[in-house]
């Protein structure tokens, strides 16, 4: 279990990384992960204007970052190739791991809506946390995450990042 857990810290992780880090792999709007989301639709979703789209592809994962606006509207999609591995694990172990790795005086919010987990945690970002909704799914195109981060309630709900995910997944076919 505990490479698996190092492996789900690391994706929900990376889309933190690739803002951070602008030269991780190849960052660049082709990766994989970025044909994946429509901006107009994330557009659409925030009510704003596309200011970034940031990805970047490597053996195990592709990654794509969209920002709408400023750093406080942001959406985030992680993809990995199927394997075993993946599917061993069910999607509530997956939000156990999460829930694991917290500090013990924070809470973390999860649902399950059909195949898909979902948890919120908000990203540290500046002198106010960012909250941050991710839902993630694993089916025989591999796992996918995607975690919308918005000071706005109504763009972080479960449904409407659920809603989002499974339109990328639709795509990825």
């Amino acid at each position: 279990m505990r490479p698996t857990r190092m492996a789900l810290v690391g994706a929900l992780t990376s889309a933190v990384l690739l803002w951070a880090a602008p030269s991780f792999g190849q960052a660049s709007p082709d990766a994989k992960a970025c044909r994946l989301l429509s901006v107009p639709e994330l557009e659409a979703h925030f009510g704003g204007k596309s200011i970034s789209v940031k990805g970047s592809d490597t053996s195990t994962f592709s990654i794509c970052s969209v920002r709408i606006d400023d750093m406080r509207h942001e959406a985030s999609l992680n993809i990995r190739p199927p394997s075993p591995a993946d599917r061993a694990v069910t999607i509530q172990q997956r939000l156990d791991v999460v829930a694991s790795s917290m500090k013990k005086d924070k809470s973390l919010e999860t649902k399950i809506l059909g195949s898909v987990g979902c948890f919120k945690l908000p990203s540290e970002l500046g002198d106010k946390p960012l909250p941050t909704t991710t839902c993630l799914l694993v089916n025989d195109g591999g796992y996918i995450s995607l975690a919308i981060a918005s000071d706005d309630p109504k763009q972080t709900t479960f449904d409407a990042v659920k809603a989002l995910l499974e339109k990328a997944a639709a795509r990825r076919k």
